[in-house]
């Protein structure tokens, strides 16, 4: 999961710079929000097949990654939605908390459903 979690930290803060910038520039949090996720996806998908999990990308494992990504996207969007809206948080907040709710997620579906790897099976870090 260490492995894993750098390549996490790296699309974090490339798609929190982002995302910081397009509100700066007046972009509404939830376009914003997708717009920063889906950078970070991009780079993630790479990342993760050959440095983290070490395994060749296919067209199935990227179409499960899309549909992964887009559940991930929803469940971001909702929740954000929910600590600006509801809870008050600034929208700088509340995305870095939608990044830290949404990463041990991601990481255990990424692991099983997009890679094919069992979490016991194979050693990821």
């Amino acid at each position: 999961m260490a492995k894993f979690a750098l390549v996490g930290v790296v699309n974090s803060l490339i798609s929190y710079v982002f995302f910081s910038v397009l509100i700066y520039a007046g972009c509404h949090y939830l376009l914003a929000s997708v717009m920063a996720y889906v950078l970070g996806a991009s780079v993630s998908y790479r990342l993760n097949a050959a440095y983290t999990f070490a395994v060749m990308t296919t067209r199935w494992s990227y179409f499960r990654f899309i549909l992964l990504s887009a559940v991930a996207i929803l469940f971001g969007m909702t929740l954000l939605y929910v600590l600006i809206e509801f809870v008050f948080l600034s929208a700088y907040l509340a995305q870095i908390c939608v990044v830290l709710v949404r990463f041990p997620l991601v990481y255990i579906l990424s692991l099983t459903l997009v890679f094919n790897l069992r979490i016991q099976g194979k050693k990821t870090d």
